[in-house]
């Protein structure tokens, strides 16, 4: 059962995925890296009690987010390896309930960004959903093993992803 739900009043919670975000990502191809800031789809990672902390005394600080792509972006072996769980670098999410599309999250835009802008956003028509129940629990559990999978799982999974 695809896990989302839709609470449009709701205050800035973690598993909100929220459109338009600004997050900084860098041109590669030339000389120097040129980094430039692009609006894109994220979801929350920091914990409640952190997002709480800053957005009932409206101070500034810093929020943990991902990108969250369309997963017809990634090349079709990326999109299969993605469905069946069998990437490290992407967490699947299916296409349910407010999410249109099927998805991914790649844990390699992990990034800061401030905090009160994004909960402002949370409020009007940039909020999505939230990912709940059952799949919360897997995201979280994909994001801990994308840092620190022992090395035998990572050859493990590159040799089954020939």
């Amino acid at each position: 059962m695809v896990e989302y739900e839709y609470f449009p009043d709701g205050q800035l919670s973690q598993g909100d995925i929220i459109r338009g975000v600004g997050v900084i990502s860098r041109k590669t191809g030339v000389e120097d890296e040129e980094i430039i800031s692009t609006p894109s789809n994220v979801i929350v990672l920091s914990q409640n009690c952190e997002i709480d902390k800053f957005v009932k005394k409206r101070k500034h600080g810093n929020l943990l987010v991902a990108a969250v792509t369309q997963l017809s972006i990634l090349d079709k072996n990326d999109q299969r390896l993605a469905r069946e769980g069998r990437i490290f670098n992407y967490f699947y999410l299916p296409e349910g309930g407010t999410l249109p599309l099927e998805c991914a999250i790649d844990w390699r835009t992990l990034q800061p960004v401030p905090l009160l802008p994004v909960a402002d956003m949370r409020n009007h028509s940039s909020y999505v959903c939230t990912v709940t129940g059952d799949l919360h629990k897997a995201m979280a559990a994909h994001l801990f093993n994308f840092f620190f999978r022992p090395l035998e799982m990572s050859i493990t999974m590159l040799a089954g992803s020939e």
